[in-house]
């Protein structure tokens, strides 16, 4: 079907558009079809697939939610949207911002159902890109895995919160879950802390950030306590539980604190919904991983931990395209890809 769907493009416009906007960060996917130049705000070049793999080359944009003038100027000055044009978008924001869109555009929105949109974003990069899904692990980084469907699985998906569903087709799928705990909790607690929300200073204060230092962890707290975990010495079991009134602590670790504590806590909800629902493969994504690599390590760390207590494996997998699965499925709904090729 891929020749059909290339002609179809080609006779309609040389680009398609999709766009996912949640509480914090707009994502857009931007498929260009021959030698048009591609936009270059807020563009992230290790992410971008070319036709090689995909027929047609794919590039990824991100913009602060609290900037949609920006990513208006972005639509209409790099990518070339018209008056009259279909945006079709995912997400909380796409209602939110849709008339403020219109207005300035001249533009119909199609809003997309968001569950459908990461549907289809699964689908296309597990099925038609290679090295997209993989396991992490501080020591060898990120072991990329041979492309598969591997039903049933769990998706949590990690934004300002959190959402987990659960998929045994990528047309049979449900929302099971969730929590308030997300990326946008992190920030908060760090601006309240340290007084940063950007969050990829924040990032990159955890990556230089020793928790330690602020944390308890289970050689602090385990003599005399009976635990499969008591010879993990280093497993974290307070967080903060070291910070006294009149303290200043480094603000790099306290954002590894925080970091760990959300990653944990979104991990130990993914591993508890896995195991309720009888399922071992769990992929998580969401622009709060953001490839980082702090953040794997502590969601992987803590899905052994938990794997190791309650005798029950749960495999946690990533996607390199974590945090845009909603933008490049809203491109993949209007193509009308609906069956493997």
């Amino acid at each position: 079907y891929m020749g059909v769907v290339v002609y179809r493009m080609e006779t309609v416009s040389d680009f398609l558009v999709g766009i996912d906007i949640g509480g914090t960060l707009v994502k857009v996917c931007v498929l260009r079809i021959g030698e048009r130049r591609g936009p270059t705000d807020g563009r992230l070049e290790q992410l971008e697939i070319d036709r090689a793999s995909a027929r047609g080359q794919y590039s990824f944009h991100k913009f602060p939610s609290s900037d949609i003038a920006r990513l208006i100027g972005f639509l209409r000055d790099e990518v070339g949207i018209t008056p009259g044009s279909k945006l079709h978008m995912t997400g909380g924001g796409a209602h939110k911002f849709e008339a403020e869109i219109i207005k300035a555009l001249d533009v119909e929105v199609i809003k997309l159902e968001e569950m459908r949109s990461l549907a289809k974003g699964i689908e296309f990069l597990v099925r038609r890109v290679e090295e997209c899904l993989f396991h992490y692990s501080p020591q060898a980084g990120r072991i990329y895995l041979k492309n598969k469907d591997d039903f049933p699985f769990l998706l949590v998906n990690i934004g300002s919160g959190v959402s987990i569903l659960r998929f045994t087709a990528y047309d049979e799928h449900q929302r099971v879950t969730g929590t308030a705990l997300g990326g946008a909790t992190f920030m908060g607690l760090c601006n309240l802390a340290i007084g940063e929300s950007d969050f990829e200073a924040l990032l990159a204060d955890a990556e230089k950030g020793d928790n330690t230092t602020v944390d308890l962890t289970m050689s602090d707290i385990s003599k005399g306590i009976d635990s499969p975990l008591r010879a993990e010495r280093d497993i974290l079991a307070v967080s903060l539980g070291r910070f006294r009134t009149g303290e200043t602590p480094r603000r790099e670790d306290v954002a590894k604190s925080l970091l760990n504590m959300i990653a944990y806590n979104i991990a130990q909800v993914a591993f508890l919904t896995a195991k309720l629902h009888g399922l071992h493969n769990v992929l998580f994504a969401g622009n709060f991983i953001r490839n980082h690599d702090v953040t794997m390590h502590s969601i992987v760390h803590a899905v052994e931990l938990f794997s190791t207590a309650m005798d029950y494996k749960v495999d946690a997998k990533f996607l390199k395209h974590d945090g845009f699965i909603g933008a490049l499925g809203a491109i993949r709904v209007q193509m009308g890809v609906m069956t493997p090729e």
